[in-house]
């Protein structure tokens, strides 16, 4: 009963989960709000590991607005921020190969296609995919791509 009402108001965390791999699927799932869009197949794993992350980015965004409050101060709030986020290093740290694989996730390519066009195998690209998440503190290929976005504006 607790969590019921603790957590009604918020939105839950919402992923596609398909069999449809084509650039347009992606992008009209990405626009429609997805926080992970997932082709089949797809490992166990790999799921898990989707939902953890985007549970880890809900507790973040909490600790942030808890923070906010708790100083009630929109300066303060902006100045501490990096406490709340351990993952947050240099942005310029992404190897070329993650770079380039980065790039691509933002012209919602997929991971099949970007081996395809760099000429190496899909888990080479998973482990870039894997690596940029840990380096920018990142929960999914949607933050890739706008980071991506703000790096290029």
């Amino acid at each position: 009963m607790f969590f019921s009402r603790k957590f009604a108001l918020e939105p839950a965390p919402r992923f596609d989960l398909t069999a449809k791999d084509g650039r347009s699927n992606r992008l009209n799932g990405i626009k429609a709000g997805v926080d992970a869009y997932l082709t089949k197949p797809l490992e166990p794993e790999e799921l898990v590991l989707t939902i953890e992350n985007i549970l880890h980015r809900v507790l973040r965004t909490h600790q942030r607005v808890a923070l906010a409050a708790s100083t009630n101060s929109a300066k303060a709030f902006a100045a501490n921020e990096n406490i709340l986020t351990p993952n947050n290093v240099n942005p310029d740290n992404l190897t070329e190969a993650e770079t380039r694989v980065a790039e691509l996730i933002a012209e919602s390519i997929s991971n099949k296609e970007i081996a395809h066009r760099l000429t190496v195998s899909i888990r080479t690209i998973e482990s870039h995919v894997s690596h940029i998440l840990a380096k920018k503190g990142f929960s999914n290929r949607v933050e890739i791509a706008r980071y991506v976005g703000r790096q290029n504006a």
